[in-house]
């Protein structure tokens, strides 16, 4: 998208920041512990505003991740992701079991 004067508009930087957004929540996903230090002197945030920026382009019924979103396939995903699966969690004496089972 181009302004009137031949430069491009600021929407034009949009999907950059978006691919740049998701690249960085990915690294953070595939290569961080959840305790590594950085995360808690404002990893945490970054991981946070990149998410928003993902999500406040997705709710643009334009964008190429809305239309990835309303694809079929993604649909299924998200209505089967609705059900609750069973939540394993650990006892006091650190066997694991079911939520909701002795």
């Amino acid at each position: 998208m181009r302004s009137r004067a031949g430069r491009p508009g600021p929407g034009s930087r949009r999907p950059a920041l978006v691919s740049l957004g998701a690249a960085f929540i990915a690294a953070v996903v595939l290569t961080t512990h959840r305790e590594d230090a950085w995360l808690f002197d404002g990893g945490y945030t970054l991981v946070a505003l990149a998410s928003a920026l993902v999500i406040c382009t997705a709710l643009n019924e334009r964008s190429a991740l809305a239309r990835l979103l309303a694809a079929r396939p993604a649909r299924e995903l998200g209505r089967l992701s609705c059900f609750d699966l069973p939540v394993a969690r650990a006892d006091l004496h650190g066997r694991r079991r079911l939520h909701g089972r002795a």
